[in-house]
């Protein structure tokens, strides 16, 4: 099924206008099934073609592309505070109980999990 799910978002941002919420579903969907690397880059490059470059997006893709640069630019602050913070905690604990109170992520197991696989 992952193949089906990135060529779908695929066609949506080459044909259509995909806000960027409803991307990190497909980008913490990727990180947790282990997309191919490949098609983790197609997805990422065709993105960052259209003008979407965003840290939080950057630190998901980093986990399959590890050479990928990341920008500082996010539409998720609280995210991008988040993801920094855990450089220097590395407490999971805590860095599960910090995600639960961020109001953009907080009810979405999928984005929290992914987020925790790649920064830990």
């Amino acid at each position: 099924m992952l193949l089906p799910l990135t060529e779908a978002a695929i066609k949506c941002i080459e044909h259509g206008t995909i806000k960027s919420s409803d991307m990190l579903s497909v980008y913490s969907g990727c990180v947790l099934l282990n997309c191919e690397k490949m098609t983790m880059k197609r997805l990422s490059e065709i993105m960052m073609k259209n003008g979407v470059r965003d840290f939080v997006f950057d630190t998901l893709i980093r986990y399959r592309i590890p050479d990928w640069e990341v920008t500082e630019y996010t539409v998720f602050p609280e995210v991008k505070k988040w993801i920094t913070s855990q450089t220097k905690s590395r407490n999971m604990t805590e860095a599960r109980a910090a995600l639960q109170k961020i109001s953009c992520i907080s009810e979405n197991i999928l984005i929290a999990d992914a987020l925790i696989t790649s920064t830990f």
